[in-house]
């Protein structure tokens, strides 16, 4: 559970204060938990004693577009996808943001990008299910989904709070089963 989540990351945070990431981890922890304005704080530690710790970066983002700032966020996810050399995750995040935002057409650059880039190298399905959610296109979303399920994606992935519009969904809930995750 959430709470159980948080006092192991905080006991961390005692062993390793000035840990970058164990105080991103934290700030993941929290963000999971959609406590975004405590995420952020713990962010904010870690960017502190390395600024360009893309994790911490990258979970800011999430967490100011879980506050409605979108502008922030996509800012930020600019700058986590040109600190990692245009990796698919954060592109496929980025694409998150920007079709919450409405622009269609960079969206659409986005996902162009994604395409192109899966001739040369490993594009995660997760990374499409993030934007098609985004889009509110639920039923590509979880085409995706089931793509990113027979590719293993990480459990965190299911939970994220940025695909909460799937979240209620029963296709969500079967999913969760099938990989065995506990539904709470």
């Amino acid at each position: 559970d959430s709470a159980g989540a948080i006092i192991e990351a905080r006991r961390a945070q005692e062993i390793e204060p000035l840990s970058p990431l164990v105080n991103a981890g934290t700030a993941h922890t929290l963000f999971l938990a959609r406590r975004y304005d405590q995420a952020v704080t713990e962010c904010e530690k870690s960017l502190e004693v390395d600024p360009n710790f893309i994790f911490a970066i990258h979970v800011m983002g999430m967490c100011r577009a879980q506050q409605a700032r979108l502008t922030e966020a996509i800012d930020i996810g600019e700058r986590t996808v040109l600190m990692s050399g245009r990796a698919p995750f954060y592109l496929g995040v980025l694409g998150h943001y920007y079709a919450r935002s409405g622009a269609s057409d960079k969206v659409r650059d986005i996902l162009e990008e994604l395409a192109g880039l899966a001739d040369t190298r490993y594009v995660p399905p997760h990374c499409f299910v993030y934007i098609y959610a985004g889009a509110n296109d639920l039923d590509r979303a979880f085409e995706w989904q089931a793509k990113a399920h027979d590719d293993g994606a990480s459990p965190f992935y299911y939970f994220s709070p940025l695909i909460e519009n799937l979240h209620g969904d029963p296709r969500h809930t079967a999913d969760l089963r099938r990989r065995g995750l506990r539904i709470e």
